[in-house]
């Protein structure tokens, strides 16, 4: 038998976390006039993080409004967070990046196929509005090799994602 002063929190366990990039819903709702711009690279996100808030994490994103080939992002890597204040965490990651047509930014030019991999290294935001979800936003250096040479491309914060632990 164990007596407690406090409810055991599990802030810290192991959890599982999908992230869904609402940017285009929230757009829809609060129209920012901005057309054909494009949301950030990934639609997508799966982290596992562990009990010393590190993860695994892998985000994948599509443009199904393509004409041409379908044009798929993918990045697979490390995550730590960090908490900041009750409401924010610091989120910064590393993983290694694949995409069939460049890097989703509005500074690529897709005219031409353009295959990309190389290294993403993530920073981002997240504010906890209730305890199993969040919106975070993230910006990313993309450091690599596509068809025409070694390539860096920084990418600002462009798209917001709704996450939800489970």
């Amino acid at each position: 038998m164990s007596l407690r002063a406090q409810e055991p929190t599990d802030d810290y366990l192991p959890y599982n976390e999908i992230g869904i990039n609402v940017t285009t819903l929230i757009g829809q709702i609060i129209p920012f006039n901005r057309t054909g711009t494009r949301i950030g690279p990934y639609s997508l996100h799966v982290i596992k993080m562990s009990k010393n808030n590190r993860g695994i994490r892998f985000s994948l994103g599509a443009d199904i409004d393509s004409d041409d080939e379908v044009p798929i992002n993918i990045l697979l890597g490390f995550e730590r967070r960090k908490s900041i204040s009750p409401k924010f965490t610091y989120r910064r990651g590393t993983g290694a990046y694949l995409s069939n047509e460049g890097i989703n930014s509005p500074f690529s030019d897709r005219s031409s196929s353009d295959l990309f991999i190389g290294l993403a290294v993530t920073r981002g935001l997240e504010y906890h509005p209730f305890k199993d979800v969040s919106i975070s936003t993230e910006a990313v250096l993309f450091l690599g090799a596509g068809e025409f040479g070694p390539q860096i491309v920084v990418l600002p914060p462009l798209a917001i994602n709704l996450n939800v632990k489970f």
